[in-house]
């Protein structure tokens, strides 16, 4: 993992599982040729400038009573939120589906994950358009399924929001779902559990990875 990421440009990988496989493998590639030890050095430069320039090179004593408030600032909740945002990542827009047309006046949110969960997402679609919303059962029967196919075919957008990491009991329904109903996918979580709604995902309109907060 470390090795990629340096190869795709990061400068730093953080908390790495196995940290000695992770040195190794470097180290390796170097001896390989495969990353050059100028590279590493330079990495290694630009971090050591941004410490230095942090004054991290001289020991600090951190004064805990009153830590939090020191570090949970107005501009540090607003920069975070920045940065998540910058950071939303939309892997697919077929048919430019995304952002909502003026005309979307209704859509229907069917929501993956705890009953309550997802809200603050579904307070910012309401400023713009009436939110249906929908908890969708896992392992859902048959019939169940039909009826909620033929409810969302009424609509001209379907946002899908996707919080439970288990998604197994929700495949079968989302592989029924033709590809004339327009779904976009919404995850708040990992990509990893992505690959268990793969038939779903193959007929979606739009899919984004998201963020909780």
């Amino acid at each position: 993992l470390s090795l990629a990421a340096i190869k795709a440009g990061n400068d730093m990988v953080l908390t790495p599982r196995n940290l000695k496989e992770e040195i190794e493998a470097v180290i390796q590639a170097v001896k390989n040729e495969e990353l050059s030890e100028e590279v590493i050095n330079e990495k290694c430069k630009k971090i050591l400038i941004y410490k230095y320039a942090l004054g991290l090179a001289k020991e600090q004593k951190i004064q805990l009573s009153g830590l939090s408030y020191r570090i949970n600032t107005p501009y540090a909740r607003d920069l975070g939120n920045r940065l998540n945002e910058a950071a939303v990542t939309v892997a697919s827009n077929k048919n430019q589906i995304l952002p909502l047309h003026a005309d979307v006046k209704k859509i229907a949110m069917i929501n993956v994950g705890t009953a309550g969960g997802n809200t603050n997402f579904e307070q910012a679609l309401r400023k713009h358009v009436a939110v249906k919303r929908i908890q969708l059962k896992p392992h859902a029967l048959g019939p169940e399924r039909r009826i909620l196919r033929d409810t969302l075919a009424t609509y001209k957008r379907v946002v899908v929001c996707i919080s439970d990491r288990q998604l197994a009991p929700y495949a079968e329904f989302f592989s029924e779902l033709p590809p004339e109903i327009p779904v976009v996918y919404v995850f708040f979580t990992p990509e990893k559990p992505m690959v268990q709604l793969e038939k779903g995902l193959a007929n979606a309109s739009a899919v984004i990875l998201a963020h909780s907060t």
